[in-house]
């Protein structure tokens, strides 16, 4: 009796400890802010501290704890990518355009979130002196317009053809490539255990239009 006893409590606790695990792997939303756009139609939960609106149409938001990761928001009557670091701003693209800077957009993904298809595209942009843009790019038409909410942040540091200190110090001498350099930096954008990736990703699961 006792060892059935003991088999009942230990499955009982078994059950607790996988349930709480589930509840750990999911976002809770309880004490997140709220930002609602009456003229555009959106609304969207976040964490961290506005510190752009320069009219309705473009909201950016800093990540807590992170003064380089930025969340933007804009709408528009054209998809872009804004590309401060390497480009100078915003740079609007069509899909079939023979651009060679769209040989920069390094993966794209679609994802339907909240009844919402978006396009998201990695951007990784290399211009010069070590500076690089990294950003995770995502937008949707609606009503003929284009919202595109976006993380910025710096995924990637480094000149090509340098050694880097890692290597230095090891046996390997082997000087990094270009195309390394942008694998590395894809593989951060993509993992979903990344910090800011991943408070993206929840920000972005509460974007919702028309309501």
């Amino acid at each position: 009796m006792k060892k059935v006893l003991v088999l009942i409590i230990s499955i009982g606790m078994l059950i607790c400890i996988s349930s709480a695990r589930g509840q750990q792997g999911k976002t809770s939303f309880s004490q997140w802010k709220i930002y609602k756009n009456q003229r555009y139609g959106f609304k969207v939960k976040y964490l961290g501290e506005p510190i752009k609106c320069f009219n309705e149409s473009a909201l950016s938001i800093r990540l807590p704890g992170e003064e380089r990761a930025v969340i933007h928001i804009f709408v528009d009557k054209k998809p872009f990518v804004s590309l401060s670091g390497t480009f100078g701003g915003r740079y609007y693209f069509r899909e079939n355009s023979s651009d060679p800077m769209l040989s920069n957009r390094v993966f794209t993904e679609k994802v339907i979130l909240n009844g919402i298809p978006f396009k998201k595209d990695y951007w990784i942009v290399y211009g010069g002196a070590g500076g690089w843009d990294t950003v995770i790019n995502c937008y949707t038409e609606y009503k003929g317009k284009y919202y595109i909410v976006s993380l910025d942040y710096n995924f990637m540091s480094g000149i090509p053809g340098m050694i880097p200190e890692s290597r230095i110090r090891g046996e390997e001498k082997r000087k990094i490539t270009h195309k390394e350099m942008v694998d590395k930096a894809l593989r951060e954008m993509l993992n979903d255990k990344n910090n800011h990736v991943k408070m993206f990703n929840g920000i972005l699961s509460t974007f919702t239009l028309g309501k």
